[in-house]
């Protein structure tokens, strides 16, 4: 799986957001506001992926325990899938 379009990830005044780039800016306007987890999630997806390696650098990169991070990550590819930003 990875993100549909190019995603600028950006780290303003502590909040992360996701700037559309390229085609993604005709398909989607506007900004999107993340946690650091989504900015990684975000960043991940640039490339294709699958989930236990996606779930795999999560766990690596943050301070979260496997079962948390697999349900909050599950749940944010489900939000990015239903906004039609996700190729499976």
């Amino acid at each position: 799986m990875k993100l549909k379009y190019e995603f600028a990830v950006r780290e303003i005044a502590g909040e992360y957001v996701l700037i559309p780039m390229g085609s993604a800016a005709l398909a989607f306007s506007g900004m999107v506001s993340t946690n650091a987890v989504g900015a990684y999630i975000c960043k991940a997806l640039a490339q294709p992926t699958d989930e236990a390696s996606l779930l795999e650098g999560i766990c690596a990169a943050f301070d979260i325990d496997r079962d948390t991070a697999k349900q909050d990550m599950g749940e944010f590819l489900t939000q990015l899938a239903r906004a039609g930003l996700l190729e499976k």
